[in-house]
């Protein structure tokens, strides 16, 4: 059966309040966290039928502050903190350290043409040639996958005097150097004009 310690698993968060080492491991992400105690953040604790403390690194005891080794939940954390620093990205255009893989990869989707990126470099590009400026995340639902996580979001910017706004797919897979590989589907970008038009053509029942 294979192993890994501690020491041996690459820092992928830290925070004030939590420093996270993520690994894969047959399959799986094995994570060690330490909360720090002197921010008064307390570990994850587990859901409903949790195991009661079997995920936790051997020799720490539980219901205290240290460090917590999960699988699945804290995988799902993990990724949700980084679908919440994507975001991030798509409103400002900036990319923090560690959002994307080295070697990332990026099929987008737009009506009537694609296109796509290789390299972080490259990524932000594509993004900044769509998106040149600042924009906000009004909407967006979070899904975690077993490769990374799914994001639907509404964009709207200003361009040129413009409003404009779109909705968009993302599919996200996710290593321990970020996100490798993403599948962006786009409506379009709609002007001013264009949503006053399916505004008075179509009802929404939700938003």
């Amino acid at each position: 059966m294979s192993h890994t310690r501690k020491e041996e698993a690459p820092i992928l968060l830290e925070e004030p309040e939590i420093t996270g080492r993520y690994v894969e491991l047959d399959g799986s992400t094995v994570s060690f966290e330490t909360f720090h105690t002197d921010t008064g953040a307390q570990p994850h604790r587990g859901a409903a039928g949790d195991d009661g403390g079997a995920g936790r690194e051997p020799g720490r005891p539980g219901g205290g502050a240290g460090d917590v080794m999960t699988t699945t939940a804290t995988r799902t954390g993990a990724m949700r903190r980084l679908a919440h620093t994507f975001v991030t990205f798509l409103e400002t255009g900036e990319a923090p350290e560690r959002l994307f893989a080295p070697d990332v990869f990026c099929d987008f989707t737009m009506p009537r043409w694609r296109l796509q990126a290789e390299g972080v470099g490259a990524v932000v590009a594509l993004r900044r040639h769509g998106h040149p400026g600042p924009g906000r995340v009004p909407r967006s639902r979070f899904d975690p996958t077993p490769a990374g996580f799914v994001l639907e979001v509404e964009e709207v910017w200003v361009a040129d005097g413009e409003h404009w706004y779109c909705r968009e797919l993302f599919r996200a897979d996710a290593g321990d150097e970020g996100i490798t590989r993403l599948s962006v589907y786009c409506t379009g970008d709609w002007d001013t004009a264009r949503v006053a038009e399916h505004a008075a053509a179509v009802t929404m029942t939700r938003p």
